[in-house]
């Protein structure tokens, strides 16, 4: 039950991300993105159905990657490129 709804959140994301979805223990998970990525948190968050949101970013490589934990287990639910940090109040 754990991984279900982490899954299920990835599998409505997009068909091709439902397939390369990658779940682990969250503090792993997020040791070996800062490890390989040198990612760290953004910004986090609760979706309405119960799973924790973390955003993770590298501001010199603009790299980020976005995580869905439910029950300790997070799966990566989006990455990219050309991430940038915009402070609170800064227009879009």
């Amino acid at each position: 039950m754990k991984y279900a709804i982490a899954a299920a959140m990835i599998a409505a994301s997009t068909p091709a991300m439902a397939q390369q979805s990658q779940c682990g223990e969250a503090k792993s998970v997020i040791a070996q993105l800062a490890s390989k990525y040198g990612e760290t948190s953004m910004s986090i968050g609760a979706s309405n159905d119960g799973a924790i949101v973390i955003m993770l970013g590298n501001e010199s490589t603009g790299t980020w990657t976005m995580l869905a934990v439910v029950d300790g287990v997070a799966c990566i639910a989006a990455h990219g490129e050309n991430y940038k940090y915009v402070a609170p109040g800064t227009p879009a």
